[in-house]
């Protein structure tokens, strides 16, 4: 085997984590958990990696990996389980989605204060449209400042008070009733990401919705419970999960 051979596995390693994380090992480390994130086929989305295996992928030693995971701790849950112990992680996709997309916001305004001609291109009246619903979310009343601290107050596209054009989230009727199986307040917004999702779904029948209502409303032993956890997920493989509600059988009341 040649060198060149020798270099054929490579990892992932996704720039603008180190702007969300601010160190490089953050980054990697976040790159890496993303990685084997969208490769881990357990319902509730944990999955476990020894010390060991950390070093292999990314060459850190155990002091630079907990720093690295202290770091990432916002977006990359981790947790100590199992007989024998062993380290299991889980990305928050919904909290990552929407640190991007606020990071990708604040860039595109840095961008705007020093060329201001492009405040009123096409470009960025979609791009505004685009976040406006995860911005309203994240930050609803803050501005970048020129040295990148939140000032309260105004928008920063368009230099009006943030509350006097912040869109109101209005769920559809389908959308509330999918918050109540997870218990969601209607005036949470939802993520983008999950809007996304949800557009692509097309129009749900009325049959379908009642299916998973009743089966997620079930009561169903914890240890044959594979429901999904959170709302994005079931978007994600809502048909999947209408296929298996329609397998379902109600053995007791519902939980609510």
């Amino acid at each position: 085997m040649n060198t060149v051979q020798l270099l054929d596995r490579v990892i992932a390693f996704h720039r603008c984590f180190v702007s969300l994380i601010g160190t490089t090992n953050g980054a990697l480390l976040l790159s890496q958990a993303v990685y084997w994130h969208n490769r881990c086929n357990i319902e509730d989305g944990w999955w476990w990696k020894t010390q060991e295996q950390w070093e292999q992928e990314t060459g850190m030693t155990r002091s630079e990996l907990e720093t690295a995971r202290a770091k990432c701790e916002p977006y990359l849950m981790h947790k100590r389980a199992g007989i024998p112990c062993r380290s299991f992680y889980k990305v928050d996709v919904d909290k990552l989605d929407a640190a991007l997309e606020l990071l990708e916001y604040h860039k595109f305004a840095e961008n705007l204060q020093t060329r201001p001609e492009e405040s009123g291109s096409k470009h960025a009246n979609q791009f505004a449209e685009n976040l406006q619903t995860t911005i309203t979310k994240s930050t609803p009343n803050t501005k970048v400042a020129g040295n990148g601290a939140a000032a309260p107050g105004v928008s920063l596209l368009t230099g009006i008070p943030a509350s006097r054009q912040e869109r109101r989230w209005e769920p559809t009727a389908i959308q509330k009733r999918l918050n109540v199986l997870y218990r969601r307040r209607d005036g949470t917004p939802w993520s983008s990401k999950e809007i996304r999702v949800f557009k692509t779904l097309g129009s749900i029948s009325e049959e379908d919705l009642k299916l998973v209502e009743t089966y997620y409303t079930a009561q169903i032993p914890k240890e044959s419970d594979y429901r999904r956890r959170d709302l994005g997920t079931l978007l994600n493989n809502f048909a999947g999960e209408v296929d298996r509600a329609r397998r379902f059988t109600p053995q007791s009341k519902k939980l609510w």
